[in-house]
């Protein structure tokens, strides 16, 4: 065994192989057994845009990696930081593997999940097992069976069964899939999405929720529920104040069904509502190409 204290250049001429795939590493003791060097106390490693400080880690040659066993922080410069227990980078595929992370932008947001890959070439995060995503800013957490964060351009990719809860509950989302484009400023849902609020459900296979209104709009047919109505419609607008619905805007070939003491249909070009509490309170119809009043015939009990 063979000691050594900050000998950086003695370790690079032992991993000379290595050093086309640039990084350091640095700690304030280390031992060499084999082809293998452990590093001791106040680790430092930097690896392209990345800096990692933990306890311990160790360099496995002939396996081309780095094991950090103990827990770490690793840092990108432009403001992400991730808190991890273990990991492993991968050398010649410029790769983290970490388990049990948790993952933070500017204080904008966090991912915690069970594993996490990056790719620095790609800066791409692939967060699986669990992966939750945190806005503390806009008050919501996104659940996801896989979340791809593609850094370069700013897209958060939830993949498969993907579930939006906003903190006080005023509305949830399920979707297929959700991308949040931080550069638009726009979420993006798709494949079965449904919205869910005390007064009212949404349906439509294509949502988008522009944030600096805000509102949703429906990109396909609509299909909105609610305790004695519905609405079906090409496109529709819902407008958000302090996270309560204010305003609808329903356009082409809307078709309106209430079913109270009596029937009405209505079918126009367009309607526009105002809500209380996320309640209907005024509907104007506009163009009306049909209606209906369908009288309710009472039975013995209502006489």
């Amino acid at each position: 065994m063979m000691k050594i204290n900050k000998t950086l250049a003695f370790i690079i001429l032992f991993f000379l192989p290595e050093i086309f795939y640039a990084y350091t590493l640095y700690s304030e003791k280390a031992s060499i057994i084999g082809d293998t060097i452990f590093f001791f106390k106040n680790v430092d490693f930097k690896s392209d845009d990345y800096s990692l400080k933990t306890d311990s880690s160790f360099i496995l040659k002939k396996d081309s990696l780095i094991f950090f066993p103990k827990s770490f922080i690793l840092e990108r410069k432009d403001s992400v930081k991730i808190f991890a227990k273990y990991g492993v980078y991968f050398i010649k595929e410029k790769r983290f593997y970490i388990n049990f992370q948790r993952t933070e932008k500017e204080n904008r947001f966090s991912i915690e999940s069970e594993t996490l890959k990056i790719f620095l070439d790609d800066s791409l995060f692939i967060f699986t097992g669990k992966p939750c995503f945190d806005n503390v800013e806009e008050k919501l957490k996104i659940f996801g069976d896989r979340v791809e964060y593609l850094k370069n351009v700013e897209r958060i990719y939830f993949k498969g069964n993907s579930f939006l809860q906003k903190y006080d509950s005023s509305y949830s989302i399920r979707s297929g899939n959700i991308v949040i484009d931080d550069k638009d400023s726009v979420n993006i849902f798709s494949n079965g999405v449904e919205i869910f609020n005390d007064s009212f459900t949404i349906k439509s296979d294509s949502v988008n929720y522009y944030r600096k209104e805000p509102f949703f709009k429906t990109l396909k047919r609509g299909d909105i529920v609610a305790k004695n109505s519905s609405f079906q419609g090409d496109t529709f607008f819902f407008y958000f104040e302090n996270d309560s619905l204010k305003r609808m805007v329903g356009k082409n070939n809307i078709v309106f069904k209430n079913e109270d003491d009596n029937i009405v249909i209505i079918v126009c070009d367009s309607l526009d509502g105002s809500f209380k509490s996320s309640k209907v309170d005024i509907l104007k119809f506009y163009k009306i190409k049909e209606s209906e009043l369908v009288k309710k015939e009472k039975d013995e009990t209502e006489k």
